[in-house]
């Protein structure tokens, strides 16, 4: 980069990509000194490599890092920005202004009763990334519930859902089935068998989701309650 001539009074701005910092198990890409601006009489040097937000001194000529717009995975908590460089008239020293612009927002949240997971079906999801983690056991009446908020959550091809961008564990939902067996003992055998069938499916973790849900479905349909639509 040429430096200054000494009867150089313009702004001088310069845009450069690359890396003014070491990370752990990486060679650095396009090394920049941190005091390019002061030793190359830059008034301004604006950087593009890392997503997070930086600054180094001095503010006579700063050297900034706006970010990346938006973050791009969870643990970014310093993107979703853009910098503004003001230079007034008759003064080259900018002044360096921070403004969000990020749309989305990303959460990372664990629902272990039913009452968080209603706290976070009445929350605003409409600009969130949500990685939801689901620990919890249930009676098939709350368990048909719960798996109601998610879908309303998650959505489907018919329907979208109402956070903007959804990534759900269910592997944690699992389904108190005593309730279940003590209700079922009044019925035929052919149904008293299927439902133990099923509950050894679960037992043995043999596609345990699909079990989970064929015994809420036979729960249903032996209460009268199963949606013929």
């Amino acid at each position: 980069l040429p430096r200054r001539a000494a009867d150089d009074e313009r702004i001088r701005i310069a845009v450069l990509h690359g890396q003014t910092f070491e990370m752990e198990g990486w060679a650095a890409n396009f090394r920049i000194a941190r005091d390019t601006a002061a030793t190359r009489g830059f008034d301004y040097v604006a950087l593009g490599d890392t997503h997070a937000l930086r600054r180094y001194p001095p503010d006579t000529a700063p050297m900034v890092y706006p970010g990346a717009p938006e973050p791009t995975r969870f643990g970014e908590t310093e993107a979703g920005n853009i910098v503004l460089a003001l230079f007034p008239r008759r003064r080259r020293n900018p002044t360096v202004m921070v403004e969000p612009v990020g749309h989305f927002r990303w959460h990372e949240r664990v629902c272990s009763s039913l009452e968080e997971l209603r706290a976070v079906r009445a929350e605003d999801h409409r600009q969130s990334v949500l990685r939801l983690a689901v620990r919890m056991a249930l009676p098939a009446r709350e368990y048909e519930l719960a798996e109601k908020i998610l879908r309303e959550l998650e959505g489907d091809i018919a329907q979208p859902g109402v956070v903007a961008i959804p990534s759900f564990d269910r592997s944690g939902l699992t389904l108190d089935a005593r309730e279940i067996m003590v209700e079922l003992d009044e019925l035929p055998d052919q149904v008293r068998e299927a439902a133990r069938r099923l509950q050894a499916m679960i037992d043995a973790g043999d596609r345990p989701d699909i079990a989970q849900r064929a015994l809420v479905h036979l729960y249903k349909l032996a209460h009268g309650t199963e949606s013929t639509a």
